[in-house]
């Protein structure tokens, strides 16, 4: 019979599959699908891979989500992609959770098991460990993990992603810094780590910018951006970047603030806003559906961030042909590549923890229109260049289709 031939799989060392075994089942499981960096990534995945080769599934460990994380299922549904939740709301629930997850995973017989984020990193091996493949009964079925952070507390997490990563064919960063942490922090196989950077449909981005009195801003004004989950452990940094406002915005006297995010911490940063006496200044915007606008309209996103993996906020500015003004953190460099360098008089990436450098390097490149329209361009010619959606899609529809189409040899620990 006649095989059909994947376009992307260059270099595979077996025969081409027989059109009888397409599409190959790929079950996607993740922790939860609130609007995160992780989760729009699984959205863009899932609703994007091949569907001649590959036929997407989607396993959420949670509930299914309120507020915005359902246009992250609209958008799945409307590419007819099936969602199955599983209702986890507890660690109570983690037997009940797993029993129903390998359950489903046996009655759909997936080729391959594409985890995303902590809990489904752990949950899913353990899940997948042993069930046969879709299309070789006397093989199981292969696991990637998606590692898409460098968490540096919950260290007690790290022994239990270890031990379940056995059962993993491959481990797939976003970044060098996430692949360098998960070798030397979390101790995972190094020759089972494979390196594919975030990507972004540059098409979609520039949007036409909003009007700023939209967002509470006065005619006129211009605004900094900072977009980020406001959480208790300050990740994104925005507590400390509401600390050090005055002293940016006084020197500033025609921009404003805007935080785009939602989180536990937003009403306590609102109050102490008030306590800085900068309230009149600073814009509050919680979670927005229309980000590329507000990204249109802004001078340039501030990305304080104390830890990452590769950040899609970043790489959207990028996209959008804004300079960017970051602290240090996994895969910042990565994405900004020559241009942490390229402009020595102010480079868009500061030492982390030198806030008294982020904030002059904000005020120094706000205050320069030419420099901020080169960088603006540059950042856009990279993501162009360097982080096409299409590019990164392919390189996880190379890796899925080379542990599917191998040899026989069943993957992981036995």
């Amino acid at each position: 019979m006649a095989g059909a031939k994947h376009p992307a799989s260059e270099g595979r060392n077996s025969e081409p599959f027989d059109r009888e075994r397409l599409p190959n089942r790929i079950a996607f499981c993740i922790t939860d699908l609130d609007v995160g960096g992780a989760e729009r990534f699984l959205v863009e995945l899932a609703t994007r891979i091949d569907r001649r080769f590959f036929e997407p599934m989607v396993f959420c460990l949670e509930p299914r989500p309120v507020g915005a994380g359902e246009s992250l299922v609209a958008r799945l549904g409307v590419a007819n992609v099936p969602v199955c939740f599983l209702g986890a709301r507890r660690i109570v629930d983690a037997c009940r959770v797993l029993g129903r997850l390998r359950s489903e995973l046996r009655r759909q017989r997936p080729a391959l098991v594409q985890t995303f984020l902590w809990h489904a990193n752990v949950w899913g091996p353990i899940a997948a460990r042993r069930l046969a493949a879709q299309h070789a009964p006397m093989s199981y079925v292969p696991i990637v993990t998606g590692l898409r952070v460098a968490e540096p507390r919950r260290r007690w997490r790290r022994p239990l992603e270890r031990w379940a990563g056995r059962w993993a064919a491959r481990h797939v960063a976003v970044s060098e810094g996430v692949a360098r942490f998960a070798r030397e922090q979390v101790g995972l196989a190094a020759e089972k780590i494979l390196v594919i950077p975030n990507g972004i449909d540059v098409k979609r981005i520039p949007a036409l910018p909003i009007d700023p009195p939209r967002l509470g801003l006065r005619a006129g004004r211009r605004f900094l951006l900072f977009v980020g989950r406001l959480d208790s452990d300050d990740q994104k940094g925005a507590a400390r970047l509401l600390e050090d406002a005055r002293s940016l915005l006084n020197r500033l006297e025609e921009h404003d603030l805007v935080f785009v995010g939602d989180g536990p911490r937003l009403d306590a940063l609102r109050r102490r806003a008030g306590e800085l006496g900068v309230q009149d200044r600073i814009h509050w915007l919680g979670w927005r559906s229309d980000l590329p606008a507000i990204i249109a309209a802004a001078e340039m996103l501030v990305a304080p961030s104390r830890w990452e993996g590769m950040s899609n906020t970043v790489l959207e500015a990028m996209a959008g042909g804004k300079p960017v003004v970051a602290l240090q953190s996994e895969g910042i460099a990565e994405l900004l590549g020559d241009l942490v360098q390229q402009h020595s008089a102010a480079p868009q990436v500061v030492s982390a923890g030198d806030w008294l450098g982020f904030i002059d390097r904000i005020a120094a490149i706000a205050g320069d229109a030419e420099l901020c329209k080169r960088l603006g361009a540059a950042n856009r010619a990279r993501a162009e260049s360097k982080f096409r959606l299409a590019d990164v899609v392919i390189a996880y529809e190379r890796l899925y289709w080379q542990l599917i189409g191998g040899s026989a040899a069943s993957f992981g620990a036995k």
